[in-house]
């Protein structure tokens, strides 16, 4: 981590954050245009000073990647915004396969956390404790809106005419309501950053619903 990002989440500006830390106004302004490069030792020291002053011992935690053992690749924010902003980003970076296979992968996770953080005395720097987390995004809607989303997908589908041929196959002649109470079970939907994304269970398809 560099001193400016570590100025960055403080919200401090150079003249706060040199008063703060008593470190030299003009010796910042190096570091951060890079004139000088400051020990590593005093990076680690601000690394570890900022993060137990801003965190408080939490975190947000961005994971590209979880597995089943708890492991993966993470960015830890002291920031919720940040965090959720940096994961849209990298969202909008994928292509629409790589953003399937991770709504796909029941093993992976692809979301911001608000997660415990501990001091690794190894690494020198503070990492999530995966015991306790409380998803963020993408996270699923409440009964009542997974089910009006939901319900608005399949309307939207008829309407295309994707899944009129199986009103007909079926025999609902036309009745959507009665098309919608029937399948309405088979979808869950969650919400993504591009939008709510609709999943029908056991068929591996997600769809995203149109605004």
């Amino acid at each position: 981590m560099q001193i400016k990002e570590i100025r960055t989440r403080t919200g401090l500006s150079q003249a706060n954050f040199s008063e703060k830390y008593s470190i030299p106004k003009r010796t910042i302004e190096d570091w951060e245009t890079e004139k000088r490069t400051p020990p590593d030792y005093v990076l680690d020291m601000l690394t570890y000073i900022v993060a137990s002053e801003n965190v408080n011992h939490k975190a947000w935690v961005f994971y590209e990647y979880r597995d089943r053992s708890g492991f993966g690749s993470y960015e830890l924010f002291t920031d919720k915004d940040a965090a959720i902003a940096y994961a849209k980003d990298l969202w909008d970076s994928m292509t629409e396969y790589d953003q399937k296979s991770y709504l796909n992968d029941p093993a992976g996770e692809y979301c911001v956390a608000e997660m415990d953080v501990e001091w690794d005395s190894i690494e020198e720097k503070f990492v999530p404790s995966l015991s306790e987390y409380t998803p963020v995004w993408p996270k699923s809607l409440s009964t009542e809106e997974c089910r009006l989303a939901v319900e608005r997908f399949l309307k939207q589908e008829v309407e295309k005419g994707q899944d009129a041929w199986e009103m007909v196959q079926d025999g609902y002649d036309g009745d959507i309501e009665a098309y919608i109470k029937d399948y309405i079970n088979d979808y869950v939907a969650l919400n993504t950053p591009d939008g709510i994304t609709i999943s029908r269970l056991g068929y591996n398809e997600y769809f995203l619903l149109d605004e």
